[in-house]
């Protein structure tokens, strides 16, 4: 009796697993196949460039691969260093690769403590990242081995909006990228920060990213010196931007924060470092907020002039033979 009701249990058991498993697989390689993630995954694959951008949603929208030549856009909304390390990781473990040259930002926001534990997308996430790992550095394993489920068993879950829309809409309205169109990684995005309420937006976007927060994040720091291993260890050139944003976004960002100090302290993880350059853009826009689709993002005018100079620099500064 008690082999009976062990054995039904586990062919129970097997069959949620095996349910759990397919509803996943639909969901991520289904529903969400056109997201912005999941569509540049599968073409990053296909190519092989002597550049690769990695990186958040600064870089995402603010560097046009076509521009800036032999380069693809590998970045993600969102994505830490954390998340980058493990990304890059991956990569260089997937296989043999051309490129020599890493660009990704170098923000006032990018060592920001609430940017430490961003927990989302796990759906696409579980491919690269080691939840195990990294719940372990973070001293809070029970949260990314959940994260860890998420992604790989129940990545529908509280995201039934993406669910109703593929069965309403289609693919072309899931996900918030709204199937907006992407060049190598590259998307584009044209929306108009000049014509916005531009006070109201610096402000909202600011706080998102600093209030209540500490300025310099330790575990973002210790992710990003892996990053620069990692790279040199590969004999990888490592490019740090730190991108353009609005006159508002930093004057706000100035209240908040002790924007000199915190600057002086990022940029002394750069000094004495081989194979490394740190390009500080973050003003250099400040007169021309029509180049910006919100406070702290490039649009795609932006994009373009500001992927023209990236390219122009580093034909000038000899890094790559074009």
């Amino acid at each position: 009796m008690k082999r009976s009701v062990i054995y039904n249990s586990l062919i129970f058991i097997s069959i949620l697993i095996f349910i759990a498993r397919g509803l996943s697989m639909f969901y991520s390689e289904i529903i969400m196949s056109g997201s912005y993630s999941m569509r540049i995954d599968r073409d990053f694959y296909r190519y092989d460039n002597k550049i690769l951008m990695l990186g958040d949603s600064h870089s995402m929208t603010g560097l046009n691969s076509e521009i800036i030549g032999d380069a693809f856009n590998f970045s993600s909304g969102g994505a830490n260093y954390m998340k980058t390390y493990y990304k890059l990781k991956y990569i260089l473990n997937d296989k043999p690769r051309r490129f020599k040259v890493l660009i990704i930002p170098f923000d006032l926001h990018s060592f920001a403590s609430n940017r430490s534990d961003v927990l989302m997308d796990s759906y696409y996430w579980k491919k690269y990242v080691n939840y195990w790992e990294l719940g372990l550095r973070k001293k809070n394993l029970p949260a990314y081995l959940t994260e860890y489920l998420r992604g790989n068993y129940f990545p529908y879950a509280g995201e039934f909006g993406n669910v109703y829309l593929y069965f309403k809409d289609g693919q072309q309205n899931v996900g918030k990228e709204k199937y907006r169109k992407v060049i190598k990684g590259y998307m584009i995005d044209d929306e108009n920060y000049s014509k916005k309420d531009k006070m109201k937006l610096a402000r909202t976007r600011t706080e998102e990213h600093f209030k209540g927060t500490k300025s310099v994040d330790e575990d973002l720091v210790f992710y990003f010196n892996k990053i620069v291993s990692l790279a040199s260890g590969h004999g990888i050139k490592i490019i740090l931007i730190k991108f353009p944003i609005t006159d508002e976004y930093y004057s706000i960002a100035s209240e908040m924060m002790q924007v000199d100090k915190y600057n002086a302290q990022i940029n002394s993880l750069v000094e004495g470092k081989p194979d490394m350059f740190l390009w500080d853009y973050q003003n250099f826009f400040f007169d021309k907020d029509y180049l910006f689709s919100d406070s702290d993002h490039l649009n795609t005018a932006g994009a373009t002039e500001f992927s023209n100079i990236i390219k122009d620099r580093l034909k000038s500064e000899g890094i790559l033979d074009f």
